[in-house]
């Protein structure tokens, strides 16, 4: 499955070990080679709405169109049904690849602890029609995506449009 002599320590900025990883370095390798691959994914996305000229960012959601929210509680919501976001359009990609190198700390200490199965916090989703948009767990969010995961735990805040 995994083999101890194939990983590369030093591909981790530095040759520094983030603190949370403990004995856990062969989840803190999986997790960096599975960011890898979705930067990767997101460059080619990239490449890709050039020729297609599609814009492949995250739809951003526009508050002014929208009236006061309803508190929905915590509830399981399909991956594939979270369009957009309230602030970080420019950070992942709409299929949520990090687009920036400097969110590989954080995605990697998520990816390890979500493959472990350590419980997480549930993200903030604001619900508009059909769609919703993240408010907080972009990350989190990204990370459960790349695993596979088809829904994910999150507080729910539903708004109507104007």
């Amino acid at each position: 499955m995994y083999e101890l002599h194939n990983l590369q320590i030093n591909s981790y900025p530095d040759n520094r070990i983030p603190d949370v990883m403990g004995q856990h370095i062969i989840e803190f390798h999986r997790a960096n080679r599975l960011f890898r691959k979705q930067r990767r994914m997101a460059m080619l996305n990239r490449v890709w709405s050039l020729f297609t000229r599609r814009c492949l960012l995250l739809k951003p959601l526009t508050s002014a169109a929208l009236s006061s929210g309803n508190y929905r509680g915590v509830q399981p919501v399909e991956i594939s049904r979270i369009q957009g976001s309230e602030s970080r359009v420019e950070d992942f990609d709409n299929q949520f690849n990090p687009l920036r190198e400097n969110a590989r700390e954080r995605w990697t200490r998520i990816g390890m602890l979500m493959m472990m199965g350590e419980p997480l916090p549930a993200v903030e989703l604001i619900q508009v029609g059909d769609e919703y948009y993240v408010r907080d767990g972009h990350h989190r969010i990204s990370a459960a995506r790349a695993l596979g995961y088809r829904h994910i735990d999150a507080v729910v805040t539903a708004w109507q449009p104007a």
